[in-house]
């Protein structure tokens, strides 16, 4: 059954297994594909490898390669978010239920540097504004802030 978009209920249900077991299959099937997951693997860059995975996972599966690399996205997506969650809070590690299967993928996500702090802003006396700041805002313009 190849569907044409990533849907939630039509994963959940196909074969009669639930989301869950669903979701630890292509856990467990993915890890069996170093290509898809580990930088260090020298197969890792090569498009026509890991294409050839994804169609292998998605053919075992009986879903489409679409709906599996999906699938895939979001569940690393979370296991970083969880990751760098647990490491940020200095707290246990977190009670997702599949962080324990994904516990292969900890050596390879590596916590991206938050930039919490100004970025290359200086001083800047414009129209009388002494000690301000310009920063950067998320629409790509530049405001005036003062800092302290």
């Amino acid at each position: 059954m190849k569907s044409s978009g990533f849907k939630i209920d039509s994963f959940a249900t196909m074969n009669g297994w639930t989301e869950h077991e669903k979701t630890s299959a292509l856990i467990r099937l993915v890890e069996q594909f170093p290509c898809l997951w580990d930088p260090s693997c020298n197969q890792y860059c090569d498009r026509y490898v890991r294409q050839q995975s994804f169609q292998n996972i998605a053919d075992a599966m009986e879903m489409s390669v679409q709906d599996i690399k999906a699938k895939w996205h979001s569940l690393r997506s979370y296991f970083g978010f969880m990751k760098n969650g647990a490491l940020n809070r200095r707290a246990n590690l977190p009670r997702w239920q599949h962080y324990e299967e994904m516990k292969y993928l900890e050596n390879v996500i590596v916590p991206r540097k938050r930039n919490d702090h100004v970025y290359n802003s200086e001083p800047t006396s414009t129209n009388g504004k002494e000690g301000m700041h310009k920063l950067p805002n998320s629409s790509g313009t530049w405001i005036l802030k003062k800092l302290f």
